[in-house]
C-alpha cells in the first residue's frame, strides 16, 4: 500500500488500540485525551483515538462500525509508510477474503474496507456481489463501486481491459455495472460531473452506445453530441433505436429519438443550423429546436422533447433539504420502518410534473416525506382495494395518509421526469426495478392518492395519468408527520 497525503491505513482486527498507543509512543507521538463525546458525533464515522506528532501532525483512529482506520493529517510521508510497515493492516488481497467471506458481516466489512481503499482491482469482486442474496449487501456493494467508477474509467486495469468489447474498444468498466438501471444513473451522473470530455468519459460513451438497455444508448446519443466528440460519430449514426413499444417507449418518443439521431449525426459531421428567419417553417423551427437540445447548456424541460431528453441525460439527486423523522418511525439495517411498514425517504426535490399527454408540462418543488417501499399487501399479496376502503385503512392506521396526486407523482418520478416509476418505456421487469427513491412493485396496477377536493384518485402507471376514483387500486401510504396529526 502506498500511502499518501491524507489517506487512510485500513487496520486488521490485530490493530487494537493499546497496539497502536504503544507503537505511536515508541515513534514519539502523544495521545491526546480531548476527544469530542460519542453521542456527540454522529451516527456514522466514530473518532475513537488522536495522536499528536511533531509540528501539528496527527493521526486520528476512526470506525464506521465495521472497519477501523488511521487518518494521517500533515504527516511526513516516512511516518505513514512506517505505520504502515509496523501495524496489521488490510490490503486489496486481505479485503477480496473479506467479499468472498460466507460470515455476513465480514461481506460487509469487506465492502466498506474496498470503498475506502478505493482499489480498482477490488471492482470485479465487488460487481460479484450483484447476485448475493442479501438486499443490505447488494445495496453496500453498488454504492461502493459507484464511488469507485472515476477511477475505474480514468485508470482501468489490465485484467479488466481484457474483458472490454474490443470491436468498439468499450471502456472495461462498463461491462461490470449490472441491473440497466444502475447503467442509466451511472451514465447520468457522469454527463452531470463532466462538462467537458475526458478519455474515460469518450470511451464509456463508446460503450454505451451499444449497450443492450435503450435508455443508456439514448442517453450516450445525447451525450456524445453534446461534447461534440466526433469520433463517436459513426456509432452515433447506426445506434440502434426502439422499433416497438413493448420494453421501450411508445411512438412519438420513438419518432422523437430518431429525429435526434438524425439532428446529432448532423452536428457531429459539423454542419450547423442555419440561423432561422420569421417565415422559418415548422419542419426547419422543429430541426433547430432539437439541435438547441444537443447543444449545452441544456434546455428547461417545457416541452414533451426537452422533458424526455432531460430525462435521459438527469441523474437522481434531492436538493438537499432536511426531511425530519415522523413521529414512531425506526430506523434499522434494512431502511426505515412504521407499524411494520416498510418505508423510504422521499426527499426534497426541484422536479416536473406533467407530460403535456396526461397533464401540462410544470415545474414543481416537493418531497420531504416517508413513503411505503411497496404496496400495502396481505399474506404476502399486494391488496387491490376500493377508494372507499384505502381510506378507511388510513383511519385504521392512523400514523399514515395516502399522498397527494402531486406528492405520489413526485415520489415515483423523482427529479428527471421520468415516464414511469421504472424509466422512461414499457418494460417486462418493472416489479422489480425500483422508482427514483427506492420504492418497489410499480406497474401491476394504478395507486391511489387524494386529488385537491380530497377525493380518491388511481394513479399510474404513467406517472402524469390520473384515473376516476371508480374501481380498485394499490395502496402505498406517507407516514405523518408531527404537524399533520
Amino acid at each position: 500500500m502506498t500511502l499518501e497525503p491524507g489517506t487512510r491505513l485500513l487496520l486488521a482486527p490485530a490493530a487494537d488500540v493499546v497496539r497502536l498507543d504503544g507503537w505511536f509512543r515508541f515513534a514519539g507521538w502523544v495521545r491526546s485525551g480531548e476527544l469530542p463525546e460519542t453521542s456527540l458525533q454522529g451516527h456514522n464515522d466514530q473518532l475513537l483515538a488522536l495522536w499528536q506528532g511533531p509540528e501539528g501532525a496527527t493521526a486520528e483512529l476512526v470506525t464506521d462500525g465495521f472497519i477501523h482506520w488511521l487518518e494521517f493529517r500533515d504527516t511526513e510521508k516516512t511516518d505513514r509508510e512506517a505505520a504502515a510497515r509496523a501495524l496489521p493492516h488490510l490490503d486489496a488481497e486481505a479485503i477480496a477474503a473479506l467479499l468472498t467471506s460466507s460470515d455476513l458481516r465480514q461481506v460487509v466489512a469487506g465492502i466498506h474496507a474496498a470503498q475506502l481503499l478505493a482499489d480498482t482491482a477490488l471492482a470485479p469482486f465487488l460487481a460479484a456481489l450483484h447476485s448475493h442474496p442479501d438486499e443490505l449487501v447488494r445495496a453496500e456493494a453498488s454504492e461502493a463501486l459507484q464511488a469507485m467508477l472515476p477511477d475505474l474509467i480514468g485508470q482501468g486495469t489490465q485484467f479488466l481491459r481484457e474483458k472490454a468489447r474490443r470491436e468498439h474498444g468499450a471502456n472495461p468498466a462498463w461491462d461490470l455495472l449490472e441491473p440497466a438501471w444502475f447503467r442509466r444513473q451511472t451514465l447520468r451522473w457522469l454527463l452531470h460531473d463532466y462538462p467537458k470530455p475526458t478519455p474515460g468519459v469518450e470511451a464509456t460513451l463508446r460503450a454505451a452506445l451499444a449497450d443492450p438497455d435503450w435508455e443508456v444508448r439514448a442517453g450516450a446519443l445525447i451525450g456524445a453530441v453534446r461534447y461534440r466528440l466526433r469520433s463517436l460519430g459513426g456509432l452515433v449514426e447506426t445506434c440502434p433505436l426502439p422499433r416497438v413499444s413493448r420494453n421501450g417507449p411508445d411512438a412519438p418518443d420513438r419518432a422523437l429519438l430518431r429525429a435526434l439521431r438524425q439532428v446529432g449525426t448532423a452536428l457531429l459531421a459539423g454542419r450547423v443550423p442555419p440561423v432561422l428567419g420569421a417565415d422559418a417553417s415548422p419542419k426547419a423551427q422543429a430541426l433547430d429546436r432539437l439541435a438547441r437540445l444537443l447543444t449545452p447548456p441544456p434546455l428547461p424541460p417545457h416541452d414533451p422533447a426537452a422533458l424526455l431528453v432531460h430525462a435521459l441525460t438527469t441523474p437522481v439527486q434531492g436538493n438537499g433539504a432536511e426531511v425530519p423523522l415522523p413521529p414512531g418511525i425506526t430506523e434499522d439495517d434494512e431502511g426505515f420502518q412504521l407499524d411494520g411498514v416498510r418505508l423510504v425517504k422521499v426527499p426534497w426535490v426541484n422536479g416536473w410534473l406533467g407530460d403535456e399527454k396526461h397533464q401540462p408540462i410544470r415545474g414543481a418543488l416537493g418531497g420531504g416525506f416517508f413513503l411505503a417501499e411497496e404496496p400495502v399487501a396481505k399474506h404476502g399479496t399486494a391488496l387491490t382495494l376500493e377508494g372507499t376502503e384505502a381510506l378507511a385503512w388510513c383511519k385504521r392506521h392512523p400514523n399514515f395518509r395516502l399522498p397527494t396526486v402531486e406528492e405520489w407523482e413526485l415520489a415515483v418520478r423523482g427529479n428527471d421526469g421520468r415516464r414511469f416509476p421504472w424509466g422512461n418505456g414499457f418494460q417486462d421487469d418493472s416489479l422489480i426495478t425500483p422508482g427514483p427513491w427506492g420504492t418497489w412493485g410499480h406497474g401491476s396496477m394504478p395507486e391511489w392518492a387524494l386529488a385537491e377536493d380530497g377525493s380518491p384518485v388511481r394513479c399510474g402507471p404513467y406517472v402524469s395519468l390520473r384515473q376516476t376514483g371508480e374501481g380498485k387500486a394499490g395502496l402505498r401510504p406517507v407516514a405523518k408527520q408531527k404537524s399533520e396529526m
